[in-house]
């Protein structure tokens, strides 16, 4: 099914000068393929014609013949159906093809004739599988992207959980942080701005995709410790930038327990 053009043609003929007397004039259209410009024969038209002045309508209907011809005669009488107060709705209806509705006028009176060119979308079948076919895919890859995203998330809650390192004696669990310092600072995009007994925070992202990082020195029995790694990065709450900077997160907290094993041994 193909798209259909429509061009509607006004032609006024006069029987008398008088505004008010009887004025016979014809309605054609035309209707052919827009590509190949082939005359499209059944196309049914619907001519609706109001008289702006009183509300009066007369409505007449034609069927396209082989050559996408079809018209209809209209007669104004008593000043009905003519000037500039009459009003032409024409609407054409074929399987296949989408309905249309066009609004003009032209002074029958005044000797003017209106061509216009009416154009459809066209709403067959293949469009519509199209249209659901891009739905589809958007929603696979919006699924699939979610999808992804969900075991960036629980790769990193693991990662975060593999990097609590835990030490027995207070003098190893101060070599353990001061090496966690020197792991943050290697690290992080962002400088470290703080650092105490139990805390190493740097400055909070700022630019896309920095990779801001903070460790925590939990007390536990006697003068055993726990040493944790958090990290967070900026992105642009996009599911692609979250997760790349997922994968920068992800690597950090991986890399934390295998760097603190090489400097202890």
């Amino acid at each position: 099914m193909k798209r259909l053009l429509t061009a509607a043609i006004l032609a006024a003929c006069f029987i008398a000068p008088s505004a008010f007397a009887d004025t016979t004039f014809k309605w054609s259209a035309i209707a052919s393929d827009k590509e190949t410009k082939a005359p499209i024969e059944g196309v049914l038209f619907t001519f609706k014609l109001v008289d702006k002045s009183n509300g009066k309508e007369s409505v007449q209907t034609c069927m396209s013949d082989a050559k996408g011809y079809c018209g209809i005669t209209a007669v104004a009488s008593g000043g009905f159906f003519s000037g500039a107060n009459m009003n032409v709705v024409v609407t054409h209806h074929k399987d296949g093809y989408l309905d249309i509705a066009y609004t003009g006028w032209s002074d029958a009176n005044g000797g003017r004739q209106a061509a216009f060119w009416l154009t459809t979308t066209a709403d067959d079948d293949k469009q519509k599988q199209a249209a659901a076919n891009i739905a589809r895919e958007a929603a696979d890859k919006s699924e699939q992207a979610a999808k992804v995203h969900a075991d960036f998330l629980a790769k990193l809650a693991d990662a975060e959980a593999n990097a609590r390192l835990t030490c027995a004696t207070k003098s190893i669990c101060d070599k353990m942080f001061a090496l966690t310092e020197i792991y943050v600072s290697q690290t992080a995009t962002m400088k470290i701005q703080s650092v105490t007994a139990t805390r190493i925070e740097t400055h909070n992202p700022i630019d896309s995709f920095a990779l801001g990082m903070n460790a925590y020195r939990v007390p536990g029995k006697g003068d055993s410790s726990s040493i944790m790694l958090k990290s967070s990065c900026k992105d642009f709450d996009t599911p692609t930038a979250a997760n790349i900077c997922l994968k920068k997160q992800i690597a950090a907290m991986e890399g934390f327990a295998p760097f603190m094993k090489s400097m202890l041994q």
